[in-house]
């Protein structure tokens, strides 16, 4: 979806992620680093469905409480100010609560195969977060440990892949 279309007020935060909404934001893709082949795709589809409407395309949507925790998710620990909320219910898997332990056993326990990780370290070495991962959701959690009631800080969800894989 082009960024444009949303037809909302947009901050941009960076060259890729914007605010679109109180607690909403988007990364976006510039279709020059789709493939050729899978750009012409998408851009057949568009003219199918719908007018082309060029520009940056949305490809991740996150829920964050605040820029700096959503800037936390995309690798700045720096720029995160510590932001705690409640993620909306519809981003939580059916039967659980927005706590580490009850989502990881709520996705094992469907089959969705989540892959939980340690820290991912950015590139300055600071450890950015703690996450459960599905193919197309993941949840981010702030806390050193093996903390099953802590919420997350952030929840991404996959639109599709910018890259062809």
């Amino acid at each position: 979806m082009p960024l444009r279309a949303l037809g909302l007020p947009i901050v941009s935060i960076s060259d890729h992620l914007h605010e679109v909404g109180t607690n909403a934001f988007v990364t976006t893709a510039n279709p020059a680093v789709f493939s050729l082949q899978r750009f012409s795709e998408l851009l057949q589809q568009s003219l199918e469905n719908r007018p082309f409407v060029p520009g940056p395309r949305i490809w991740l949507v996150h829920w964050a409480p605040s820029r700096g925790a959503a800037q936390r998710i995309l690798g700045r620990p720096e720029d995160d100010d510590g932001a705690c909320g409640t993620p909306p219910a519809e981003l939580i898997p059916a039967g659980a609560v927005p706590e580490y332990g009850s989502i990881f056993a709520v996705l094992r326990s469907s089959g969705a195969s989540p892959r939980a990780s340690g820290f991912r370290t950015a590139q300055d070495g600071k450890r950015i977060y703690r996450s459960i991962e599905t193919p197309r959701v993941g949840f981010y959690f702030r806390g050193p440990g093996d903390d099953d009631n802590e919420p997350p800080f952030g929840i991404s969800v996959l639109l599709f892949r910018p890259k062809d894989e």
